[in-house]
């Protein structure tokens, strides 16, 4: 009988001491949050789902109709971000929330002591105006959008009008239907960008310049981040001189960043006329595909390239250099295409050829 009652008191300190450990891995394991609480719910589905579908920091935007709700549940999430419509501000109490709150108006304008976003603004502006605060006020909130370390793919040739910019697009696209994908494109000009990025509210000059600031976080990146189609982009830099201002190994390390940090599952990087300091940034390239047009002095430059990566102490990358052929396609050269028109082609089915779809996730 003794016995018995001291095994139940083991069993039962052991169910307990079990119970607490799985309660600490369950509120571990909670995904950090933007929490939208607007009574207008087709609002605020709309919203969450542009956010769901761009880069917003590796955070999940959840909705709810009204203040009540979202109070019964926010125990069961790490609410980052609490966007809230003024009329149901006033439910809210100091300490209610332990992330950043910032209030949806409908004119940007409001009387809350809290910073405001007018909630019918472009979607893209609303997200970077609303991540924008988010740095400001939480700084201590800052961290690693995903533990997972993006897939670099570099498109580079020292051979000219090769279509490397039409494939790095096209390539984009392809890979962004499998995965979140981010174009970036290290060219001094901005070339079809200048029509694809017209109304875009960040380049990569402005990515540039927080880093040697020393104020580069993901946050600054999404604020430069556009959307084409299935991808996200990074417009080129305003000025080519901006390209100039880091140095290749400044470069590398900010590219490092990104593709430790971003959260994207594929990072297509476009090393436009990088020329001879390519190398050094194709060395943090899990693959780099270069273009070379069928002609005798396009293969003459891809053969020196070739010899500069030996002669420099790089010859294990060449293991990682792709050469590939582009099929040409005339339509790319009569007229700026639109954005559905790298999604069929010769071009895009070569594209599907070097990325076969195996149905699992890359």
């Amino acid at each position: 009988m003794t016995g018995s009652f001291f095994e139940y008191i083991i069993c039962a300190r052991f169910v307990n001491v079990f119970y607490i450990l799985f309660t600490r891995l369950c509120k571990a394991a909670v995904r950090r949050v933007i929490a939208i609480v607007d009574p207008d719910v087709e609002y605020a589905g709309r919203l969450a789902q542009y956010f769901n579908n761009h880069e917003n920091g590796g955070m999940k935007a959840v909705i709810f109709s009204d203040t009540k709700k979202f109070l019964s549940k926010n125990s069961d999430y790490d609410v980052r971000i609490l966007l809230i419509d003024e009329t149901e501000y006033c439910g809210l109490h100091e300490g209610d929330v332990g992330g950043v709150v910032i209030c949806l108006s409908g004119d940007g304008f409001s009387s809350v002591a809290v910073p405001s976003v007018n909630k019918y603004s472009r979607a893209d502006l609303l997200l970077k105006n609303v991540l924008r605060e988010y740095e400001d006020k939480a700084p201590s909130y800052l961290e690693h959008a995903s533990a997972k370390r993006s897939r670099m793919i570099g498109v580079y040739s020292p051979a000219g009008r090769c279509g490397k910019t039409t494939f790095s697009i096209t390539v984009s696209q392809l890979l962004g239907q499998r995965g979140r994908c981010l174009l970036i494109i290290l060219d001094e000009f901005a070339g079809v960008f200048r029509y694809l990025a017209a109304d875009a509210v960040g380049d990569l000059s402005d990515v540039i310049y927080a880093y040697r600031q020393g104020r580069y976080s993901w946050v600054r990146l999404s604020q430069s981040v556009c959307h084409f189609g299935s991808t996200d982009y990074i417009a080129p830099v305003r000025y080519a001189e901006d390209l100039a201002a880091l140095s290749p190994q400044q470069m590398t390390d900010l590219l490092g960043h990104i593709k430790k940090e971003s959260g994207y599952d594929f990072l297509i990087l476009d090393m436009g006329s990088y020329g001879k300091h390519a190398a050094e940034i194709t060395e943090i390239c899990d693959e780099v595909y270069m273009p070379v047009p069928d002609d005798a002095i396009s293969s003459y430059k891809a053969a020196e390239y070739r010899e500069s990566l030996e002669q420099s102490g790089r010859a294990e990358m060449l293991a990682r250099i792709k050469e590939v052929k582009l099929p040409y396609e005339e339509r790319f050269d009569r007229a700026l295409p639109e954005e559905e028109e790298y999604g069929y082609g010769a071009m895009y089915e070569y594209a599907g050829g070097l990325f076969p779809d195996t149905g699992e996730s890359e």
